[in-house]
């Protein structure tokens, strides 16, 4: 009876993984279909956490763009209980810019 319990739990972790895969296959899936050339940045933005709280289990979000003095600013964040909005970081805050390294 322990190893059929084994056996349960091990299939269990398995798919469960698989899942993760799975949503996270489709997430880059949704990233690769959305178009760039035509898009302003804040659009971009807003179709970008859509096809990541579509299709991913999170419950914070956010993008980090470099800029030119190698340094990470996030632009945009997103939490789980904000299904219809995206807010915008003001990118003074020091606690929202990160060094390289």
């Amino acid at each position: 009876m322990l190893r059929e319990d084994k056996f349960t739990d091990a299939t269990a972790t398995i798919s469960q993984r698989f899942m993760m895969l799975v949503q996270a296959l489709s997430g880059i899936r949704s990233l690769t279909s959305i178009t760039i050339n035509s898009s302003e940045e804040e659009e971009l933005l807003q179709q970008t956490m859509d096809a990541l709280s579509q299709n991913l289990d999170f419950e914070r979000c956010s993008i980090f763009l470099l800029n030119n003095s190698e340094e990470l600013h996030c632009v945009v964040g997103k939490s789980w209980h904000q299904n219809e909005e995206i807010n915008k970081m003001d990118l003074a805050k020091e606690s929202h810019i990160f060094e390289i390294g």
